[in-house]
Parts: structure tokens; C-alpha cells; sequence
């Protein structure tokens, strides 16, 4: 009766994505600067371009690099920082040297000298998409840290998990096909999160190829949709932290994660105010366990104006991103002063 009443009255459930799966290598129509590919859906298009509102050419290489083209091998007496993450790590509508990847590197550059800090991030990413790069493309560039930033996108809304959407996992539960459970899981989370406005997570928000240029904020509204699962399932979304960090300290490297910011860290004193601050708890969980370093960016975007600091609410403008990169200066160059 319940699962009766939640079908007919409630919001149901998000029909099934049925929009095109892109083809290794085939490029996205909507989103030039975006390819498909085999490993994670889609990755970065090698070549210099101008997409995802950058406001000078920026390069990305073979391995889906955003910046100058770098050797594989390392050259002796360098130090080298691997940026794992999404937009946000990308540095979606500013250039490469306003990204926190490029003042990052600049500033350790002025204490320590041979420093390389390559950005790895790409627009929509998760956790398990930036997992299937880390291994198959980016372990081979020895870096002698590696941060982990990956959040907005593994909380998105969705119809399949990426696991099975992409690879070969678990799709979703039973339950999850029921309108009730779904709106019960729903509920649930915002009794325990929510703080001041509905979850932006039930909406259908698709980044990438498919769907609207990530960075945009558009959102598919259908009425009163549901979202049955998310990108990557929370649970699944701690497994992939440790992953990624086992890989890298497997090859000889340390990881450290980065909690990335939100404009409403600066209205709700350091949370979002829905359920994605639970993808931030087990980030900080995870480092715990793991003894890992944290760097809490959010600690930095407390005070200021929001629209100075953000475009939009989780891509941080210039002055947003030398924020970023103040907060990982401070945390990694006490860990890099020594000569490797």
C-alpha cells in the first residue's frame, strides 16, 4: 500500500538516462573540448582549446593533463604533485596559471625550485573515474604526491552508479527501484543534513557528455523526480578513496586529500547544508583512517564576499583558486623542503 500511494501521489522515480554513451575516442557534440573513452566515459580531448569558459588556449596531452606537455620520466631533483578531481580541479573559466594547480606550482617554485604540479582533473569526474585514470595512465608519472580531490560529482543525482554505468559493477539495488524507499532514503538525508535549502542532489544534473557543458549548472527538472541513486554511492565512495590511496602508496608515492569548497561554506560556517557534507565527512574519515594529511580548503572560505570567491556554487573564481592553493602550500611544503 505504501509503495502503491508513493507511485500514484508521491515525486517517483528518475526515468532511465537514455542519452548516448560516446564511443573511445568519438567527440562529444555539445562540448568539443570532451572525448569518449573506454576506460572512464570520457576524458579531456588532447590538443589546445578553449572550452569550458577558459579565458586563454590551454593544452591538455595524451594523458589528459590540463597545461604544458611533461615527460613521463621524472628529471632527477624534481618534485612532483599529481592534482586528482573534477571541474573544480581542471579550473573551469580561468587560465591555466590562475588555476590552484598553476599558483601552486608557481609558489613552491619560488621556495624550493624544481617543483611540477600536474593537474589531472577533469570536468564531471568522480572518485571512480579518477580511480580507472589513476591506474591506467597517471601512476606511470611517479609523483612523489598525490591529492585527491574528487567530491561534487560522486554525490550527483543518477539513475546508475558509474561503476556499472562505465565498468563492470554493481548496478543498482532492488530497492531502489521502489518510489517509497527512494523517498524515505530521501527524507532520511535531509533530516540529518539538510540545514537550509532542498538537496540539489535529486535533481538530474548531467556533466560531461550528454548533458549540458559542466560549469553551467543546468539542471533537468522533471517534475517531482527523485534521483535512486547517486553517481557513486557513498559506501563505494569510501572504498574508492582507500583504493587510490593504496595504488599510490603501492608505486612509492604519499597521497594527502583536499576537502574542496562551496559558496555556502560562507553562508552555513563550513558546510554545504545537504547531504554531499556526507561525502566531505568520509573524506575526512577515510584520511583518518588511513593517516593520510587532510587539507580542509573550506577553513580558508569562511569569511569574504561569495561572489568574489565563487562563480557559481562549487567553482571557485581566480581569487577563489589562490585560496585552494594557499591552503595546500601551507600543508605540502614542510613535506617537500627535503631533497627527494
Amino acid at each position: 500500500m505504501l509503495e502503491f500511494g508513493a507511485r500514484i501521489f508521491g515525486p517517483g522515480i528518475m526515468p532511465p538516462d537514455s542519452s548516448r554513451d560516446l564511443a573511445h575516442g568519438q567527440i562529444a557534440a555539445n562540448q568539443q573540448s570532451l572525448m569518449g573513452d573506454e576506460i572512464a566515459g570520457w576524458r579531456t580531448r588532447p590538443g589546445t582549446h578553449r572550452d569550458f569558459g577558459v579565458p586563454t588556449p590551454t593544452t591538455v596531452n595524451d594523458r589528459g593533463l590540463r597545461g604544458p606537455d611533461v615527460a613521463l620520466e621524472k628529471p632527477n631533483g624534481t618534485r612532483r604533485i599529481l592534482l586528482l578531481g573534477d571541474s573544480t580541479v581542471y579550473g573551469v573559466r580561468v587560465s591555466d596559471r590562475e588555476s590552484f594547480a598553476g599558483r601552486l606550482q608557481h609558489n613552491l617554485q619560488a621556495q624550493i625550485g624544481a617543483v611540477q604540479v600536474l593537474n589531472a582533473g577533469c570536468p564531471g569526474y568522480s572518485s571512480w573515474q579518477a580511480l580507472q585514470i589513476l591506474r591506467a595512465r597517471l601512476l606511470d608519472y611517479q609523483a612523489d604526491w598525490v591529492v585527491i580531490a574528487t567530491l561534487w560529482s560522486d554525490a550527483q543525482g543518477t539513475t546508475n552508479p558509474d561503476a556499472a554505468k562505465f565498468g563492470n559493477g554493481k548496478g543498482r539495488s532492488l530497492l531502489s527501484h521502489s518510489a517509497f524507499y527512494v523517498w524515505l532514503q530521501a527524507k532520511l538525508r535531509r533530516h540529518k543534513w539538510q540545514k537550509s535549502s532542498p538537496e540539489n542532489i535529486e535533481f538530474r544534473f548531467e556533466p560531461g557528455p550528454g548533458g549540458p557543458p559542466p560549469g553551467d549548472q543546468h539542471m533537468h527538472k522533471g517534475p517531482n523526480k527523485l534521483a535512486p541513486t547517486h553517481r557513486v554511492p557513498l559506501a563505494d565512495y569510501k572504498r574508492n578513496l582507500r583504493k587510490m590511496a593504496k595504488e599510490v602508496r603501492a608505486s612509492g608515492g604519499s597521497v594527502a586529500f583536499l576537502v574542496l569548497p562551496s559558496y555556502r561554506d560562507l553562508l552555513l560556517d563550513g558546510k554545504v547544508g545537504d547531504f554531499r557534507d556526507a561525502y566531505r565527512k568520509a573524506m575526512r574519515d577515510v584520511a583518518k583512517e588511513l593517516d593520510a594529511p587532510l587539507v580542509d580548503s573550506t577553513t580558508s572560505f569562511r569569511k569574504g564576499d561569495p561572489r568574489a570567491l565563487f562563480f557559481d556554487e562549487v567553482h571557485p573564481t581566480p581569487l577563489g583558486h589562490e585560496r585552494i592553493a594557499q591552503s595546500l602550500y601551507k600543508a605540502l611544503l614542510p613535506k617537500l623542503h627535503t631533497p627527494p
